[in-house]
């Protein structure tokens, strides 16, 4: 065991392995944006597109069951809702706001000082 471990020659199981949420065919992404669009209609094309680039298939654990746009929670800033931080928070492991802004979601190249500030506090009591 210890010598196999130790073998330089790694298998090649990663090669055709799909990360969370990349189950799906990359020439099918439209087709899964206008699933989407179907199952949520109140959300916008950019919004739905955004999640997908970013969480793929996983996208329906990120919207769950919501039915509107303030069933999203909290919105931060450019898209960003509180349903996606507790998705991040839960799943990612996500602690802070550069957690969220830069290192997960990249919003954070747009937000302003008080964007920021505000999630940064929602962050602080949901931590409490």
């Amino acid at each position: 065991e210890v010598d196999r471990l130790l073998n330089k020659e790694t298998s090649k199981w990663t090669k055709h392995a799909r990360l969370p949420g990349g189950d799906f065919a990359f020439d099918n992404k439209d087709k899964l944006i206008t699933m989407f669009r179907e199952d949520y209609g109140f959300l916008s094309k950019e919004f739905i597109t955004r999640l997908i680039n970013s969480y793929g298939s996983q996208t329906i654990r990120v919207l769950g069951d919501a039915d509107s746009e303030q069933d999203l929670g909290i919105h931060f800033g450019h898209g960003l809702y509180q349903q996606e931080v507790e998705y991040l928070i839960k799943i990612e492991w996500a602690l802070t706001k550069d957690d969220i802004l830069l290192r997960r979601t990249k919003l954070g190249l747009f937000f302003s000082p008080e964007e920021t500030n505000k999630l940064d506090k929602w962050l602080k009591q949901y931590f409490t």
